[in-house]
């Protein structure tokens, strides 16, 4: 799932959306540099941040010094807090460097602003944020306020090679001022990309046919609620009815010296690893020997080699299998966009 610096520019009325009366530079528009971190090839090429798509934006306002850090900047005691952007859309249309709205946004002249997002904008109403200025004390010290995003029943969806679906990001609490010139959102996804990969083992003979019918992941929880808190960390709690998926939409049949990725990606919600069940068929052209159909079942966490037995957010899976005659070999890869690989041997039931 290319990072792109892109100059983004902002919108919606001063007047209308500015809720203190804070003042203003007319001639000095907010400017947003949005990077697409660890970007999937789903919905961009590398790390750009597809000149297409646009993105919703909350903005904070307190009177601050400029520079001020995060923690720094929602320990602020004694100051108006406000919201200055609203839930807006950026898109791009003036140029293929410039996201901005119908109406623009000013830089306050004085303080500090602290910026938010999510990508796509069709996830609206389910996702929102919730800032408060209020401070507790606790033993004598102050406790930041709670700020955090937060996502409700967001349905995980499809990704194929045509017809791309949506790929769930933020970018979240990003503190600037009028004297940075633009403000660096940087997003991150917040599910798990799964690919499978087919191959045909170089120990196969040539007349010998493998066709794989089914690929599932058993147990997959479909939706679930997230909460991004201010140390920017994202975390899942997977809901709904268990059920197998299968990638495999139409049988897939495997060319030795040849790589067969499956069109079918899903993205996840990042929840616990099951199983993959395989099913595939071994014929040979010789009518004498074995034609079988079998299916094999892999605990996806015994392929790891260290604890974790979930996928986790931002993460792109890559299980790659190979079959022939002798062995499967299934050697899953997480790239989170850094890569791991592992290859499990796992016994042919039987052999042409």
């Amino acid at each position: 799932m290319k990072k792109v610096f892109v100059t983004f520019l902002a919108v919606a009325s001063v007047i209308a959306c500015t809720k203190s009366n804070v003042e203003f530079e007319e001639t000095t528009e907010i400017g947003l540099k949005p990077v697409a971190h660890n970007v999937t090839k789903s919905m961009m090429t590398g790390t750009e941040f597809q000149t297409s798509e646009s993105f919703n934006v909350w903005a904070f306002y307190k009177q601050v010094n400029p520079g001020t850090s995060i923690a720094d900047w929602q320990a602020a005691t004694g100051v108006e807090q406000t919201t200055y952007i609203d839930e807006k859309t950026f898109e791009n249309v003036k140029d293929t460097k410039t996201w901005h709205g119908v109406t623009s946004y000013y830089w306050p002249k004085v303080g500090s602003l602290l910026f938010t997002a999510y990508y796509p904008t069709s996830a609206e109403g389910k996702v929102s944020y919730e800032f408060s200025d209020e401070v507790a004390v606790e033993n004598g010290e102050n406790i930041p306020a709670k700020n955090q995003m937060v996502i409700t029943d967001y349905e995980q969806s499809r990704v194929a090679k045509t017809g791309y679906s949506e790929d769930l990001m933020y970018a979240n609490m990003t503190p600037s001022s009028y004297s940075a010139n633009n403000v660096a959102l940087k997003f991150k996804h917040a599910l798990s990309w799964i690919s499978v990969v087919l191959v045909k083992g170089d120990d196969t003979p040539n007349d010998a046919t493998i066709t794989v019918s089914s690929v599932k992941f058993t147990d997959i929880l479909p939706q679930g609620d997230a909460v991004v808190n201010n140390q920017d960390v994202i975390v899942w709690t997977p809901e709904g009815t268990a059920a197998a998926v299968d990638v495999v939409e139409s049988t897939q049949t495997l060319v030795k010296k040849n790589t067969n990725q499956l069109a079918y990606e899903p993205l996840f919600i990042p929840q616990p690893m099951h199983d993959m069940v395989i099913t595939y068929n071994i014929a040979s052209a010789d009518a004498d020997a074995s034609n079988f159909t079998e299916t094999m079942t892999v605990k996806l966490s015994d392929l790891k080699n260290d604890d974790a037995d979930k996928w986790e957010p931002g993460k792109h899976y890559t299980y790659t299998i190979t079959i022939g005659t002798t062995e499967i070999l299934v050697a899953p890869s997480v790239t989170p966009w850094d890569g791991v690989s592992y290859t499990v041997p796992v016994e042919n039931p039987a052999e042409l």
